[in-house]
């Protein structure tokens, strides 16, 4: 079902949807054909990215510069400034 889960979103991503929209559009599938839930993490060649999920909760984070998004309920999405180590 993963590479299902692939398929679907990089096809929906070919004509266009968005990120959030091609994410929903194949959990929305599973939910129907398996009758299952989960939740899948989306991430573009340029580095945005989108979530979405059918469980209760998902646990999930990404940091672009210094700034880290994350979430555990649907719609949370906390940000906070982070301190980024010079290597």
């Amino acid at each position: 079902m993963i590479i299902m889960m692939m398929i679907i979103i990089i096809s929906k991503l070919s004509i266009g949807l968005t990120l959030h929209a091609a994410a929903k559009e194949a959990l929305d599938y599973m939910s129907v054909r398996v009758k299952g839930s989960g939740g899948v993490i989306v991430i573009d060649r340029s580095g945005d990215m989108a979530h979405y999920f059918t469980t209760s909760r998902m646990a999930w984070a990404s940091v672009r510069s210094d700034i880290m998004k994350h979430g555990l309920e649907p719609n949370e999405v906390l940000e906070e400034k982070i301190e980024l180590l010079n290597s």
